[in-house]
C-alpha cells in the first residue's frame, strides 16, 4: 500500500543552498529514523496523542505533555534516554522508542526501561499504588516477533489461572513493517514514508513537511548534522589515541546509529571511515 514510499529516494530540489549531503539526508528521513521522529514530536502534543491513540486504540486518551530525549538516571548504574517521554490527563506514562536494530528490541530492554520509569515516578515515602499506568512502546522496523501481527501487548498474568497480575504495566511490540488499511497499517505506512505528501495523518504530515520545506527547521537541522559530525570526528580521534584507532570508530559509528537511526554504511560515510579502516570496522560492528 506504500509502494510509492520506497520506490526510489524522496529528493526534491535544494531551495536553501544547504549542504547538499544533509539536505538529502534530510529529505530522506523517516518517523522511523529516531532522531527524525523525536525533532517531529518535540512539544507536539497533537502528533504524539495521534500515535499513542492509534497503536493503544483509545480514542479518548488525552496526552498532557511530551518530552524527547528524556533522561531517567541510575545513579548505580546504566541510565536512559528516552525518545518520547509522555504523560496523559490521568498521570500515565508512556516511553515511545524506535527500535530499527532488533538487538535494542529485547525483552530485557523492556524491563530495564519499565523499572526505570517506575522508580522515576514514585516519590519518597508514597504507596506502591500511586505508581502511575506505564507502557513501554518499541515501534520496530521489522516484525520482531515473526507472527504477522501489527501490535503485540506483553502484560503479566498469573500462569496458573491465566487472570491479569493488574499491575498496570504494560509493554507493547509495533510492527514497522505492518502493512494494511486499518489505523496501525496506515499510521506504520506513516512512518515509512519520507514524503510528506503521501501520508495518511494531517497531524504527522503537518510537522514533517515544516521539517523538510521549512528553512529555519532545515538550517537547523544542518546545523545538527554539523555539529555531530564534528563530534564523532573529535571523539574519533580521541578514542584512537586511548583505545586504538578501529575501537574509537566503532564507538562513534554505534553512538550515531543511536542517536540518529541510521544504518552503520551511513555513520561511517558521515565519518569518512575508509578503506581498510571501513573494512575492520564494519567486521568489528557485526561481531558484536
Amino acid at each position: 500500500m506504500d509502494s510509492e514510499n520506497s520506490a526510489k529516494p524522496y529528493a526534491p530540489p535544494n531551495p536553501f543552498g544547504v549542504n547538499q549531503k544533509y539536505w538529502e539526508r534530510i529529505q530522506n528521513m523517516r518517523l522511523m529514523d529516531d532522531a527524525f521522529m523525536t525533532a517531529a514530536l518535540t512539544d507536539n502534543i497533537p502528533a504524539t496523542q495521534l500515535i499513542l491513540r492509534v497503536i493503544l486504540g483509545k480514542d479518548d486518551l488525552i496526552i498532557t505533555s511530551v518530552r524527547t530525549q528524556s533522561e531517567y538516571k541510575n545513579l548505580r548504574g546504566h541510565s536512559l534516554w528516552l525518545d518520547v517521554d509522555a504523560t496523559d490527563s490521568e498521570g500515565g506514562k508512556y516511553d515511545i522508542e524506535i527500535q530499527r536494530d532488533e538487538r535494542g528490541a529485547n525483552p530485557e530492554r523492556g524491563r530495564y526501561h519499565m523499572a526505570l520509569m517506575d522508580a522515576s515516578n514514585l516519590d519518597e515515602n508514597q504507596p506502591f499504588a500511586k505508581l502511575p499506568a506505564a507502557y513501554v512502546i518499541f515501534i520496530t522496523e521489522t516484525d520482531y516477533w515473526k507472527k504477522g501481527l501489527s501490535v503485540y501487548h506483553i502484560d503479566r498474568t498469573i500462569e496458573e489461572t491465566g487472570e491479569k497480575y493488574g499491575d498496570r504495566a504494560h509493554i507493547l511490540y509495533v510492527n514497522g513493517s505492518y502493512q494494511g488499511d486499518d489505523p496501525i497499517g496506515l499510521l506504520m505506512s506513516d512512518f515509512r514514508a519520507s514524503d510528506p505528501n503521501g501520508m495518511y495523518y494531517a497531524e504527522l504530515a503537518e510537522r514533517i513537511n515544516a521539517l523538510k520545506n521549512s528553512e529555519d527547521e532545515v538550517k537547523k537541522m544542518c546545523r545538527a548534522m554539523e555539529i555531530t559530525f564534528e563530534e564523532g570526528r573529535s571523539e574519533g580521534r580521541i578514542e584512537g589515541r586511548i583505545e586504538g584507532r578501529i575501537d574509537g570508530y566503532v564507538r562513534n559509528v554505534r553512538s550515531l546509529m543511536r542517536r540518529r537511526g541510521i544504518s552503520a554504511e551511513e555513520a561511517m560515510n558521515d565519518l569518512e571511515i575508509l578503506g581498510d579502516d571501513r573494512v575492520a570496522c564494519a567486521e568489528q560492528l557485526k561481531a558484536q
